[in-house]
């Protein structure tokens, strides 16, 4: 009898691990580029994996109301698990307005509030924190964050590489774009870097770091002029560039930077303004898929190999823990 209860056991516990993997196998990590640039620029990026809804921000109040909300209802999505601000420019989460308005609830936010006295032509510190407290009032959960914090999912995860606190830096003064969370998001192997607004005066900074390189770059600020240097870009060297930018940024001289890095390096790109609305599902490769095709944005499989530009291998998704327990079992 004692042989028969271990036996049953066994093979429940099997069972329950061959559904985990195959669960976390069936799952594919996706990001949508979602096109906020039909008129102004900005930024609005869906990321899923299992279920799991996260935003890195949401564009201007017009344009998340016309496309960010009508895209989320597409997919039948009424509840957001997790959003970042990348910074509080309105372009950013001036969105915001139109999920409250289209009653999108929103579990957790994140953000790096920018120290006291910074507010710029765009930046009302008032307005930015009477946002986040209405959304608290409706049950979302407040977190100002720092670098170090990470979420992990079924087949990714997220990490803040870093979060700028201090108004200066080398003795010179930030402006509010370069409070913008810089992060890193795992899936499958796969490494992209999203760096919000980041401009020249930090990115040199970071350009140092290590353990900035990614095989995706979502490029900083739309790609215009006064972002993080080449010399950022070349530390990240990523396989693939996305751009959440108007198709006229793209031929403006304010968009010759990032525009001519690209092309001089032959790196392939996707951009709202040209693509429309962008998705790329990370499995054993990554599969692009856009409104509007491109040679540089061909829709398809990436020829990339997982992890390629990672000084370490990618942790994010482990497997269920229980097989210890198993053999435990037959242990006399």
């Amino acid at each position: 009898m004692h042989k028969v209860i271990k036996a049953l056991i066994f093979t429940s516990l099997a069972l329950i691990i061959l559904l985990n993997i195959q669960g976390l196998l069936a799952s594919t990590p996706e990001w949508h580029m979602i096109n906020v640039n039909n008129r102004n620029q900005g930024d609005a990026h869906l990321l899923i994996d299992n279920g799991a809804y996260t935003l890195i921000d949401t564009g201007d109040p017009q344009q998340g109301a016309q496309y960010l909300i009508p895209y989320l209802q597409s997919l039948n999505i009424s509840n957001i698990d997790h959003l970042f601000v990348s910074h509080p420019h309105t372009d950013h989460y001036g969105g915001m307005s139109a999920l409250a308005d289209a009653k999108v609830t929103i579990s957790n936010i994140y953000y790096n509030l920018p120290p006291d006295n910074s507010d710029d032509w765009n930046y009302k510190r008032a307005e930015f924190l009477k946002m986040l407290k209405h959304f608290s009032n409706q049950g979302a959960r407040l977190k100002n964050i720092s670098k170090g914090f990470s979420l992990n999912f079924s087949n990714s995860k997220i990490t803040v590489i870093h979060a700028q606190k201090d108004r200066s830096i080398n003795g010179k003064k930030l402006d509010i774009n370069d409070f913008s969370l810089i992060m890193h998001w795992d899936a499958n192997g796969f490494r992209t870097l999203f760096t919000g607004d980041l401009n020249k005066r930090l990115g040199t900074e970071l350009a140092k770091l290590k353990h900035i390189k990614a095989d995706i770059l979502k490029v900083p600020h739309h790609g215009v002029s006064g972002i993080a240097p080449d010399t950022f870009f070349d530390r990240v060297d990523p396989s693939m560039l996305m751009f959440p930018s108007t198709r006229v940024l793209w031929t403006h001289p304010r968009g010759l930077q990032a525009r001519n890095w690209t092309l001089n390096k032959k790196t392939s790109y996707c951009h709202n303004g040209l693509n429309g609305n962008v998705v790329l599902k990370f499995g054993e490769n990554i599969t692009v898929s856009s409104q509007r095709e491109s040679k540089d944005c061909p829709n398809g499989k990436l020829n990339l190999k997982p992890g390629a530009h990672l000084n370490e291998p990618n942790s994010s998704a482990t497997l269920p823990t229980i097989i210890p327990i198993i053999t435990s079992l037959f242990e006399e």
